[in-house]
């Protein structure tokens, strides 16, 4: 039988075969692999990565336990490359793109570039979120939800990525020859809006409680989702 996961992004949905080793750039499926109309319709729509139940700071750590890649994953993944080491210091430019899987292997697509294979640090898991979608988090004993594969990520850097790290030549063997980007601990452009500090100042300026500025913040966000906009204006509601 064939591992099928679906993978979502901007409300498209994508059927992900796990088969033999192939080309970075292709997605290898088994000969007559198909689905119906009904059975893509049934995955064709799917919530992003969801809010957390209360807005909070951003807190990344706990990369002490907890396996890379949780057993259930394991199926569709050939190999998930990462460090041996915590991240530390790095250089703090907003980098992004997407990180999507294709034929069992993390790859980081943007504009006007080549995609690339994605190279993780030490701190990242990958697994299935509660709703069964295949998603990073952060390891240890109260893992972080990251995002979900298929969307937009941002994270600090540039990270340099040399051949000589940890997995590299494995993650050549399984995956190719494209180019290398450590993309350390991303993080879903979605979430990448929740900052503490914006719900207080919306808090401040209308003279209400956190819990309503909150839900006013979200309305907006999503509101812009809808429409395709940028939506660093919510900040100013």
């Amino acid at each position: 039988s064939w591992p099928v996961k679906r993978i979502v992004w901007s409300g498209v949905a994508a059927l992900i075969f796990c088969s033999s080793p192939a080309s970075p750039q292709t997605s290898a499926a088994p000969s007559g692999a198909t689905i119906g109309r009904s059975g893509f319709a049934s995955i064709a729509q799917a919530p992003p990565s969801p809010w957390p139940e209360k807005p909070r700071p951003t807190v990344i750590g706990g990369h002490g336990g907890g396996p890379s890649v949780t057993p259930a994953v394991r199926p569709l993944l050939r190999i998930f490359a990462h460090s041996d080491r915590a991240l530390g210091a790095t250089n703090q430019a907003l980098l992004g793109g997407r990180i999507v899987l294709r034929d069992g292997c993390l790859f980081v697509t943007g504009r006007n570039q080549p995609d690339r294979l994605a190279y993780f640090a030490h701190e990242v898991a990958v697994g299935f979120d509660g709703q069964g979608y295949l998603s990073l988090r952060t390891r240890g004993p109260r893992p972080q939800h990251l995002g979900r594969i298929g969307e937009q990520f941002s994270w600090g850097g540039p990270i340099g990525a040399s051949e000589a790290l940890p997995m590299v030549a494995r993650l050549r063997q399984h995956c190719g020859t494209a180019p290398l980007e450590h993309v350390g601990i991303p993080q879903s452009a979605r979430l990448f809006q929740i900052r503490s500090w914006v719900i207080d100042s919306i808090a401040t300026r209308h003279r209400i409680s956190r819990d309503r500025a909150w839900q006013r913040f979200k309305a907006c966000v999503e509101q812009r989702e809808a429409g395709g906009r940028r939506m660093f204006d919510c900040d100013m509601i």
